[in-house]
């Protein structure tokens, strides 16, 4: 659009209007309010622009990204699911089939005995008669650093497979905060009746064994129940 100079009221004043509003000045009503005064962009605020557009993208795209890897590191939390039992590592380490594949499975809240020490072969062997070859159910909490789930198992009888451990003396009630109270209170009974490595009264527990005595295994357990 070409810009005319109008309107002047002194020899220093410049007034920049579009041509509809010269009418309304020459005396013919036309009420239009002066157009403002667009200028392109030049470029340097053109370059400014595509970076700022570019940067949001980035951004948006590093936002898309944590979550997805929040959303793997979390599947399955929260979730049950049913299958066979295929494996028994320890006493509170097994493995179920879960859409055709073995998934790791690390019982919640207890810790039983290491294979190194008493009772520790004794609480794999009950968990292999309880679970092993029976369809179970897990309910999953958690996946933990080494990539096994955490959770609890439900055998085909109801009873839960954590707490059964805890019950004959054969596994320590987990220590961290939010622990289960159930389980805590089967611990106690299970030491006021001597049951299982409670028959010892010196019983070392796991996660000390396990710093005296560290492992190269590729899935070490957890130093704390």
């Amino acid at each position: 659009m070409r810009m005319r100079k109008i309107g002047l009221s002194s020899s220093s004043e410049l007034e920049f209007r579009s041509p509809f509003d010269e009418l309304r000045v020459s005396g013919i009503p036309y009420p239009m309010r002066p157009f403002p005064l667009v200028l392109s962009p030049s470029k340097h605020e053109r370059t400014g622009h595509r970076r700022t557009v570019w940067v949001r993208a980035r951004a948006r795209a590093a936002l898309v990204g944590a979550l997805v890897l929040v959303g793997a590191a979390c599947a399955g939390a929260g979730s049950m699911f049913t299958g066979r039992v295929v494996g028994v590592a320890d006493g509170d380490t097994i493995s179920v089939l879960r859409d055709g594949r073995a998934e790791r499975i690390r019982l919640s809240g207890i810790d039983c005995p290491e294979r190194g020490q008493a009772f520790g072969t004794r609480a794999k062997q009950a968990t292999s008669e309880w679970a092993y070859g029976q369809y179970v159910t897990v309910l999953v909490r958690d996946r933990d650093d080494y990539g096994r789930l955490v959770g609890d198992v439900v055998l085909p009888d109801g009873r839960m497979l954590n707490r059964e451990l805890v019950r004959v003396g054969l596994a320590w009630a987990s220590r961290r905060r939010g622990r289960d109270v159930e389980l805590v209170r089967l611990e106690r009974e299970a030491r006021a009746a001597r049951q299982g490595l409670w028959s010892d009264p010196h019983a070392m527990p796991p996660w000390r064994y396990r710093r005296a005595h560290p492992r190269r295994a590729p899935n070490p357990q957890p130093r704390t129940p």
